[in-house]
């Protein structure tokens, strides 16, 4: 045992620089590495809000009401985070088997996971509201647009920025308002009550 201890120790006196210089690159490296995972951890986004997934907002239940009761689900995305928003789509069928004619809602929304994440939702919100072709829709969350384009009723709602499609899928021009209104009412939570104290 005792030539083994020697060894080792001549081993060490041989190589001190070799292993000194080992050493040295070896805490070289755990420092980098710990700068890359703080540098990335401080950048990531803060998620304060929990986001929104659009499937909650519409049931499959309340988009029969508005379907029929061969509606069937064909879209539901789990938030997907990107900078300091969120987002999901929720997409129903009336399960018509004459796609031309098929009714369908389709919702996305964009929320804000922080405030930074709502700050942006306005901004977007109001840079993306057409010039032309645009009903200014009141009563509809903070503000509402319907964009007569593509046939999308846009709501600003706290910190969800939701877009809402209802119509024939094959043709989102023809969309009605008052169809697009009907979904809404469905997705936005009612004004409480007022109290009688």
């Amino acid at each position: 045992m005792k030539q083994y201890v020697q060894q080792i120790r001549q081993y060490s006196k041989d190589h001190r620089d070799n292993l000194t210089t080992f050493t040295i690159i070896i805490g070289i490296v755990a420092l980098v590495i710990a700068t890359v995972v703080a540098i990335v951890y401080s950048s990531a986004p803060k998620i304060i809000y929990e986001p929104t997934r659009a499937c909650s907002l519409l049931t499959v239940v309340e988009a029969k009401s508005l379907l029929g009761g061969r509606t069937i689900r064909t879209n539901n995305t789990a938030p997907q985070v990107s900078a300091d928003n969120a987002t999901s789509q929720c997409g129903y069928a009336d399960g018509n088997p004459k796609t031309g004619e098929m009714l369908v809602i389709a919702i996305i929304v964009r929320a804000g996971v922080n405030d930074e994440g709502v700050a942006r939702n306005n901004t977007d919100f109001a840079a993306a509201r057409p010039e032309k072709g645009v009903q200014d829709i009141e009563g509809l969350g903070d503000d509402a647009f319907f964009n007569e384009a593509n046939g999308q009723l846009n709501i600003l709602d706290g910190r969800n920025w939701m877009i809402l499609s209802y119509g024939v899928g094959s043709d989102p021009l023809s969309n009605a308002l008052s169809d697009a209104k009907a979904l809404a009412s469905k997705i936005l939570d009612p004004s409480p009550a007022p109290s009688n104290f």
